[in-house]
């Protein structure tokens, strides 16, 4: 298939890292912590992968799920803590191909999908898990130049908006460290992706 044909099929797989700022993680180590104030932007590793088809010359229908893992370390009055961040982001994205060649590609995409998190704390011995949920919407950039017939290079750019509700353990009990109140992974990231695409 030519570039633009309807029906073709693109895979791509990879990492990234991004910059999130998770207000409520946030204030509540700069509440607990005796280390001092952190930044509220934090780095993420992201770990992703896509499944796209082209639905037409100009749009490219995409299954995008990633992978985000993250940690914050400090000290409180029972010792050194770890609280650990992950999220689980399928999301179904609208491409618009901006540029296609043959041997590159340039295309901008939208979408969202229905997320999941976790946190877990870590004290000495101890762990807790709390688990959420809610909506995620996804803005990228992504351009792929070609390594050999089939297979890409890929480098992308995104913009995340997370609203991953009310973290509660099993028994619906919130964070140890949030004195009651309701936590959640409400987010605000952006960062860059790097890998591989396969056109079949």
């Amino acid at each position: 298939m030519g570039p633009g044909t309807p029906g073709r099929i693109t895979v791509a797989a990879g990492m990234g890292v991004y910059e999130v700022n998770l207000n409520d993680i946030v204030d509540i180590v700069n509440a607990t912590s005796l280390s001092g104030r952190i930044n509220p932007f934090k780095t993420f590793a992201e770990f992703f992968a896509t499944a796209s088809v082209q639905v037409s010359p100009r749009w490219i229908l995409t299954l995008d799920y990633g992978h985000g893992i993250g940690s914050y370390n400090f000290t409180t009055q029972f010792g050194q803590t770890e609280f650990s961040v992950t999220t689980e982001m399928p999301s179904l994205v609208m491409h618009w191909v901006v540029l296609d060649s043959g041997a590159y590609s340039i295309r901008v995409g939208g979408g969202g999908g229905y997320h999941f998190g976790s946190l877990t704390e870590s004290l000495g011995s101890q762990s807790y898990d709390y688990h959420g949920s809610g909506v995620g919407i996804l803005a990228d950039l992504e351009a792929n130049t070609a390594f050999s017939e089939h297979l890409y290079v890929y480098i992308g750019g995104m913009l995340r908006w997370e609203i991953i509700g009310n973290l509660t353990s099993a028994s619906g009990v919130p964070p140890i460290y949030s004195n009651g109140a309701s936590t959640t992974l409400h987010s605000f990231a952006g960062g860059v992706r790097l890998g591989l695409t396969y056109i079949f």
